[in-house]
């Protein structure tokens, strides 16, 4: 491998390794987004990102043409546990349909990854 006098990597190898690291990190938020048990629930049985698993499970839903579900609060609840584990405290999509043309892309992404989206 060809370098600079001063020790550093030819420009076009520097870009190369960004665009390297920039689809690792495009894999990682953008893989197949299913859910998984992965225990997300504090002792008080409050979701990461509290609210959030109202927002990503019902654009998730509505995405996955299961938008019924959304507003059966049993249906909805059990979907929620499947994404961060029991036990989960009651959680309702309590927002009108309109929102989840707002939040429906964030449905692409892992419910964390999309957390700080």
């Amino acid at each position: 491998m060809r370098q600079h006098a001063d020790g550093r990597r030819p420009k076009h190898r520097r870009r190369r390794g960004a665009q390297l690291r920039r689809g690792r990190y495009v894999r990682l938020f953008l893989r197949p987004a299913a859910p998984a048990h992965n225990h997300l629930v504090n002792a008080a049985g409050r979701p990461f990102g509290d609210d959030w698993i109202n927002f990503w499970s019902g654009s998730f839903l509505a995405l996955h043409s299961r938008a019924a579900e959304i507003y059966d609060l049993n249906a909805f609840h059990a979907f929620q546990q499947t994404v961060v584990g029991p036990p989960l405290d009651g959680r309702l999509y309590a927002y009108p349909p309109v929102t989840m043309l707002l939040v429906v892309p964030f449905a692409l992404i892992l419910y964390v990854p999309a957390l700080f989206v």
